[in-house]
């Protein structure tokens, strides 16, 4: 049988009791928080982190705790699906404020301070190990109808050039595309070219100059 002086079993244990140690960050979960930071033209203090509170308590968004910490607000939550109510409501009401302010979803530690201040920190995850990443897409559907109107206009332009009928303009308004023709006989024209090669449009109205 093998035989080690007893000063190495002491130097294991005190290895293994040093990494268990430092290890202990792991097994404290993080929490679902949403962070709101702001720019130089907003101040993050506590009236802010009271004034978040009363938006979320208005809202009956249930929370755990708004505190101030470092730079930001941190607004910690019960689970991932309050999470995001709580973002949307925060985003829109601190909108209406001032537009200084950044609402974003994060993962908020709940390592204990006196851990934290001898160096223990929990092992960071990658996306995928944290189960991946949510995403909140806005659009702008006043900018998005104009772009595709705007094109559509160019596309009837160069339909009705294609098939050489005369025409003034086409503009926008609020009921889609008003295209300005010559006569009667061009406008007839128009109406069955336009019917045929472009069928997203389903009454075509043209009006003659």
């Amino acid at each position: 049988m093998l035989e080690f002086p007893r000063w190495k079993y002491v130097l294991v244990a005190l290895v293994l009791l040093f990494s268990a140690f430092y290890a202990l960050p792991n097994l404290y979960p993080q929490d679902p928080a949403v962070q709101i930071a702001g720019d130089k033209t907003v101040t993050i203090d506590a009236a802010l982190a009271g004034r978040v509170q009363g938006m979320l308590q208005a809202a009956h968004i249930p929370f755990k705790k708004v505190a101030v910490e470092g730079t930001s607000v941190i607004v910690r939550l019960p689970d991932s699906d309050t999470q995001i109510r709580a973002e949307t409501e925060l985003s829109g009401g601190l909108g209406n404020v001032s537009k200084g302010y950044t609402v974003a979803l994060n993962l908020a530690p709940t390592v204990p301070h006196w851990l934290t201040a001898i160096g223990g920190k929990p092992m960071t995850l990658g996306l995928d190990l944290q189960g991946g990443v949510h995403f909140l897409m806005q659009v702008d559907q006043a900018a998005v109808r104009e772009k595709r109107e705007n094109s559509y206009a160019d596309e009837v332009r160069a339909t009705l050039r294609d098939k050489q009928i005369r025409f003034t303009d086409v503009s926008r308004s609020a009921d889609g595309l008003i295209i300005g023709l010559k006569n009667a006989t061009d406008k007839t024209t128009a109406l069955n070219v336009l019917t045929r090669r472009c069928p997203r449009s389903s009454s075509p109205k043209a009006m003659t100059a």
